[in-house]
């Protein structure tokens, strides 16, 4: 049994099948997303960047949240509080 799903702004088509390996779909899936962006920023006059960036640490984490230069929805905001609890608590 074969699955397509087209993606008119991408110029390839992911197509899952049982013996069709996931990795080579992700990796299909996130070129046709990065088309997709490329051509949106394209239509608007804008520029496509892609970045990395690197992993903060917990300590940095908590100097930006003092220092009021980063915010996390509320959700967020109350496991992240609990996190720095329990882990000063230690």
């Amino acid at each position: 049994m074969i699955y397509s799903r087209e993606y008119p702004q991408c110029k390839n088509s992911i197509i899952y099948s049982q013996k069709y390996d996931l990795a080579k779909a992700v990796k299909k899936k996130s070129i046709c997303k990065k088309e997709a962006a490329e051509q949106f920023c394209k239509e608007r006059g804008l520029i496509y960047k892609l970045t990395y960036c690197s992993k903060l640490s917990v300590e940095q984490m908590v100097e930006l949240y003092i220092n009021n230069d980063i915010k996390f929805l509320d959700r967020y905001e109350e496991k992240f509080l609990l996190y720095i609890k329990n882990k000063l608590s230690l």
